[in-house]
């Protein structure tokens, strides 16, 4: 582990616990949040079930998990196919309609209308609020 090699047994033990209560469990409510929400307006329902939706698909994906490493193995290959069938589906959507991608693109937000932040804080935030995907880059999510 490198925060023992680099710093020793007592903040490596404190980074664990850390990893484990904080880092770790934030990243996954990130990461199921979008998921319920995206899914919940995929099947109709209200968005008051969000929240429940994605602490269900976390204990769902935990219990998953507890069960073994085969049935977490073969969550992992569907959930995998599934992403890579629509990346699939979005790519023959593009060439086989140009048109229609062209004029969805166009009702984005110009980057002119988005607002500069001004102060130093504001500053200091939108930038902290940019590197959030960085951050899941580097973790691996």
């Amino acid at each position: 582990m490198y925060p023992r090699d680099a710093f020793g047994p007592f903040p490596a033990f404190l980074y664990g616990w850390a990893l484990a209560l904080m880092i770790s469990t934030g990243a996954i409510a990130a990461v199921a949040m979008p998921f319920a929400s995206y899914a919940t307006a995929l099947l109709g329902l209200s968005a008051s079930v969000v929240t429940p939706f994605a602490v269900a698909s976390i204990v769902a994906l935990a219990i998953v998990n507890i069960v073994g490493v085969a049935p977490g193995a073969m969550t992992q290959n569907i959930a995998t196919v599934a992403k890579l069938a629509a990346i699939a589906f979005l790519v023959i959507v593009a060439f086989i309609a140009p048109s229609l991608t062209e004029s969805v693109a166009s009702h984005g937000p110009d980057a002119a209308t988005l607002p500069v932040p001004t102060g130093a804080m504001q500053r200091i935030l939108a930038v902290g609020g940019a590197l959030v995907p960085v951050r899941f880059a580097f973790g691996g999510w």
